[in-house]
């Protein structure tokens, strides 16, 4: 009970607080929205004042004239205009409290930005096995000495990339469409040499969030999403490159006029692609107006989990042909380097402190700078029921003092 009443009290001193520091701090002007009710008002104001008054003079003629003189000198005190000034000044501002919110005042409100449903995103994601390593994670245990069988699977099922890179993209991405990315039209490219299309330009959640699914084995998976080899440039596999030149052509055959273009990049940095293509692609990119932003993924070395079998388990590590075993880690001074050339903001996902939403929605959401109505309504309604609440504990207070000190007047008096 207590705490609830400190919530309460917490929660209505808050609300009073911002609207001084709207008023007194940003913005010194109230406006009112019904302003044609003025006419109404500047009649009916006096007139309640008037009213107002003539209660108040009954009221003393009332208490002199009628009632017990012995319940009158208990339960009241003289009733004078200089002893009840006060009560009729609190009277008084209740129905003019009344009046100033039925006429919907507002404070310009300070400045935000809202959705202005007025860009196209493509995602290009990085489908290099490095994507399927596990931060800081062991390997799966295997069950009576079987490798396939994890301790984790259930019914002998086991999902390769739980815990991975790219398992982290798939949850970042989900969480974004529900988001900074909802009721948008978004591209699924994945890139590993030759850049796919997985999903065009939709503004359809399902389809997204289907091939987002982890337990779609058709979905975004690694290794699988893109092909290695095609796409390759004096000998090298050109990467994002590639996957920068499929957005632009999904954005030129299937981008809504007059939206802007942002391509979001994630990936832990393994890019090769050739300095001569990347710099005429990112040329492209600056000429073409292509906004983006860049999401690193991954940590320190690690190993690189390999899985076999329709049911995909786990067996073992890649390891090069020499057996030393292959291990990825985190590029980032080629992402460093990217978000330079395209001026485009760099940020590097760590698992376990990711951006909050408000991270994301400044970075990614096209939005326009609104400046909306701070409705202060509720705060007049609310001054004039605390007056009311503060009139009757006033005359409840003053009651029972009567009715206390009374009898001690009396005993003393005898004495």
């Amino acid at each position: 009970m207590w705490q609830y009443i400190a919530n309460t009290t917490s929660d209505v001193a808050s609300h009073w607080v911002a609207l001084a520091q709207l008023l007194f701090l940003n913005y010194r002007s109230v406006h009112f929205a019904d302003v044609a009710n003025w006419t109404i008002i500047a009649f009916c104001l006096p007139l309640m004042i008037g009213c107002s008054f003539f209660a108040m003079w009954r009221y003393m003629r009332l208490r002199r004239s009628y009632g017990k003189p012995s319940l009158v000198n208990t339960y009241s005190s003289v009733v004078t205009v200089k002893s009840e000034w006060w009560r009729l000044c609190l009277r008084l501002l209740i129905p003019c409290a009344i009046v100033f919110a039925l006429l919907n005042p507002y404070a310009p409100g300070m400045p935000h930005r809202v959705p202005s449903g007025n860009r196209d995103f493509a995602v290009c994601i990085a489908d290099n096995k490095g994507m399927g390593a596990m931060e800081e994670t062991s390997a799966p245990v295997a069950i009576d000495g079987n490798p396939n069988k994890d301790s984790t699977s259930e019914g002998g099922q086991f999902f390769h990339e739980s815990g991975s890179r790219m398992d982290l993209v798939r949850t970042v991405l989900r969480g974004l469409l529900t988001k900074s990315l909802a009721k948008t039209n978004v591209a699924l490219i994945a890139f590993q040499g030759q850049a796919n299309v997985v999903v065009p330009l939709t503004d359809s959640p399902e389809w997204l969030n289907d091939t987002l699914d982890p337990a779609n084995k058709y979905g975004l998976r690694v290794g699988q999403s893109s092909l290695v080899g095609q796409g390759q440039v004096d000998g090298k596999v050109a990467t994002i490159a590639a996957c920068f030149s499929a957005a632009r052509q999904v954005f030129k055959e299937e981008g809504v006029k007059g939206h802007e273009k942002f391509i979001l990049y994630f990936g832990n940095g393994d890019d090769i692609s050739s300095e001569d293509w990347m710099r005429d692609e990112v040329q492209k990119l600056h000429e073409d107006n292509v906004l983006g932003a860049i999401f690193g993924v991954g940590g320190a070395p690690v190993s690189i989990p390999v899985y076999d079998g329709d049911d995909e388990q786990f067996s073992g590590y890649y390891k090069f042909k020499d057996g030393e075993e292959a291990k990825s880690g985190y590029n980032e001074a080629n992402l460093v380097k990217l978000a330079e050339q395209t001026g485009w903001r760099y940020e590097h996902l760590d698992p376990k402190h990711l951006p909050g939403d408000d991270a994301f929605a400044s970075i990614l959401t096209d939005s326009k700078i609104e400046i909306g109505r701070w409705l202060l309504f509720d705060y007049p309604v609310e001054l004039a029921l605390s007056l009311i609440v503060l009139l009757a504990l006033g005359d409840l207070g003053a009651t029972l003092l009567r009715i206390v000190s009374k009898p001690l007047r009396s005993y003393r008096s005898r004495r």
